[in-house]
């Protein structure tokens, strides 16, 4: 279960920038293109903290051990992303 949800935050959070080009296309204003991206964009990124914690919950509790490491190596490299771009950002940028 915490793997499947890690890969469905792969693929929601990436597809926020897909689904953001379909509105336009259809000729919606950008507050509405930006609610459906933004729903995309948080769905993904909540299932990856939901998968970490449940694979560290595991991880603890020694159940199924290489399901919660797979888990939780799935779920760190984009969230060591989001906040290696957060504290870029907070800098002032590159």
């Amino acid at each position: 279960m915490p793997i499947l949800l890690s890969v469905l935050g792969w693929v929601l959070f990436p597809s926020m920038y897909l689904v953001s080009v379909l509105p336009e296309a259809l000729g919606f204003s950008d507050d509405i293109k930006v609610v459906i991206a933004l729903t995309f964009g948080v769905s993904g990124f909540i299932l990856w903290i939901v998968s970490f914690l449940i694979g560290v919950v595991w991880l603890l509790q020694a159940k199924n051990i290489a399901v919660s490491l797979g888990a939780i190596i799935l779920s760190v490299v984009p969230l060591g992303f989001l906040v290696l771009a957060y504290m870029v950002a907070s800098k002032g940028g590159v």
